[in-house]
């Protein structure tokens, strides 16, 4: 591979396609989320420190604000191919004292995760993707 193509994914974080997919985007109460993560090095041999799943919990009013983040670290020291996907399985647990997911006329809140791989450049990285928490109340006293 060229020079310029090195330094193109260096530059661009392009160096690997990485993808989720969920087992269930809804989740119920206490239920974890079940994420599978796949990632592919694109034109030469990537090296990536750690392979990490992101999720975030977001409320959207008049402006944005985080107010849950975790990154859950899945491996290390990983060399990723061409042609050849390496994939991660996890199951995420929502913390339950953070809100469901609502959606209102004037504000809303909402999760979502991401996979990255903290690599040399640019880290390649998959887009945020929404999934639903529903909080369903208990009637336990």
């Amino acid at each position: 591979m060229g020079v310029i193509n090195k330094l193109k994914n260096y530059v661009t974080g392009q160096g690997a396609r990485v993808e989720m997919a969920f087992g269930n985007p809804e989740i119920n109460g206490p239920e974890a989320l079940q994420v599978t993560l796949t990632a592919e090095a694109t034109d030469d041999v990537l090296y990536a420190e750690q392979v990490i799943l992101q999720l975030r919990a977001i409320e959207r009013s008049a402006s944005s604000h985080v107010l849950y983040s975790d990154d859950l670290v899945l491996d290390k020291q990983v060399q990723l191919s061409p042609g050849q996907p390496s994939k991660w399985e996890q199951s995420v647990a929502i913390p339950p004292h953070i809100a469901g997911t609502f959606v209102g006329k004037h504000s809303s809140f909402h999760w979502e995760v991401r996979g990255r791989l903290e690599a040399a450049g640019i880290d390649p990285k998959s887009e945020w993707q929404k999934f639903f928490v529903n909080r369903i109340p208990t009637t336990e006293h």
